[in-house]
């Protein structure tokens, strides 16, 4: 059964949802095609571990940024308005656990616990920054980037799905970002301006987001398509009054298994 990650968004408690599904088509017999895709969401609070502070995050932005480039944790920009309040990481191994494909690997809250360039299974990173404005409220900051490149993953698997999104366990949802392609671009806009840009690859399909506002709202940033390589989205949504820092953090990505008969 397919993941809903709009569902899994209002889920709660530690890492509370995390799996992985599986279908294969058969096309005469000289290919077989198997789509993979994987999911987690973590429940954030002040309590929970592994949070960043300014200077860890801004050493792992520029980790990002030298494995990723422009599709980065900040994409095409520069650094957002506000300050800087807190932040989590993670990494989410795309597996299928069915399969001969070696198992056991989990989605972490400490990305380094997975090397991302000596695996059998393509890699999800991904971050959530939260940054206090001069107003009083709060933006939550999504980037999240699938790798399906022959270093990470040998083989002929393109990436056909990417997903991050936040539902508020605490707080109203006010604005949310538009997310919309422009050639070989994807803007993010909030309340009128463009907040954000990231690179779309060439057999991107569609990029857009979900969203829900007032007390309890959630939003998702959503990428599909078929591409060789690497592929990022980013998002942001505003809290009015800031709210306090309790929500379902979600992540989810897929690929396509191409075996030649």
């Amino acid at each position: 059964m397919k993941l809903s990650r709009r569902d899994a968004l209002h889920a709660a408690g530690g890492l509370v949802a995390g799996g992985a599904v599986a279908g294969c088509v058969e096309r005469r017999v000289t290919r077989r095609e198997t789509n993979v895709e994987s999911s987690t969401t973590w429940a954030l609070t002040p309590a929970t571990g592994g949070a960043l502070d300014a200077a860890a995050f801004d050493a792992y932005i520029d980790e990002m940024e030298t494995e990723y480039g422009d599709s980065g944790v900040r994409g095409l920009d520069g650094p957002p308005d506000g300050t800087f309040q807190t932040a989590h990481v993670q990494r989410l191994p795309v597996v299928r656990e069915s399969s001969g494909q070696p198992g056991g690997a989990e989605p972490t809250l400490r990305p380094d616990d997975i090397d991302r360039n000596a695996t059998a299974f393509p890699v999800v990173d991904a971050a959530v920054s939260r940054y206090g404005l001069d107003g009083g409220g709060v933006r939550y900051w999504l980037w999240a980037a699938i790798d399906v490149r022959e270093e990470t993953y040998a083989g002929d698997a393109p990436a056909t799905v990417l997903s991050a999104g936040v539902s508020l366990r605490s707080g109203s949802m006010a604005e949310t970002g538009d997310v919309s392609p422009a050639e070989e671009t994807a803007t993010v806009d909030l309340t009128g301006e463009t907040v954000r840009r990231f690179p779309l690859a060439e057999g991107t399909t569609d990029v857009g987001t979900g969203d829900r506002t007032g007390e309890g709202g959630y939003y998702v940033v959503e990428w599909t398509g078929e591409v060789d390589g690497v592929q990022s989205v980013n998002g942001v949504c505003e809290l009015d009054d800031g709210g306090g820092h309790d929500l379902a953090w979600s992540v989810g990505g897929g690929y396509q298994r191409v075996q030649r008969l």
